[in-house]
């Protein structure tokens, strides 16, 4: 049942449809589906070149990329009051997996040349960029005018939950 409009009442405004909203999360999805495929076809070549049977060299890139998996979740997740130690834990998980992933990525190159590393190499590396450079990026309008509005004040974006003028704004923090 539809709600009719009476005489001096405001028409009933529709949300407008926001590209951003669904661009961002839609390549992303996508970016992280050719990137897990690539790091597990690669990661399963290096455990087999390495000897693995193939029940456990199908099962290693879980292992790998498991690790990244909960250390990022542990770095998106951390809480302002954890220690110092559990910090430095998440991060070293984090630099663990990245460094056995790459490791693995370039063994499994057919050729040491650098495209061959390049692609090989790609999906950790496209992972550090986005972990260690991608809070910025992944922060949307709302939630940058929040975090601008909190460290800055409302000045900044012009009023609470605005997004323009962001570029003269400071830098958000990491």
């Amino acid at each position: 049942m539809t709600r009719r409009e009476e005489p001096g009442e405001p028409p009933i405004s529709r949300p407008a449809f926001d590209t951003e909203t669904w661009v961002r999360p839609l390549f992303a999805l996508v970016a992280a589906g050719v990137t897990a495929h690539a790091s597990y076809v690669h990661q399963r070549s290096f455990a087999l070149q390495g000897g693995a049977d193939r029940v456990s060299a199908s099962l290693w890139p879980l292992s790998v990329d498991g690790l990244l998996l909960l250390a990022t979740l542990g770095l998106v997740k951390q809480e302002i009051g954890a220690g110092r130690r559990a910090k430095w834990a998440v991060w070293a998980a984090f630099l663990l997996g990245i460094a056995v992933s790459l490791a693995a990525h370039v063994a499994a190159a057919p050729r040491l040349e650098w495209r061959s590393v390049l692609v090989a190499g790609w999906p950790p590396v496209e992972l550090l960029l986005h972990r260690t450079g991608g809070r910025r990026m992944a922060l949307t309008a709302p939630a940058a005018a929040q975090v601008a509005d909190d460290q800055f004040g409302t000045e900044c974006l012009g009023g609470p939950g605005s997004f323009e003028g962001a570029v003269s704004c400071p830098l958000l923090p990491a």
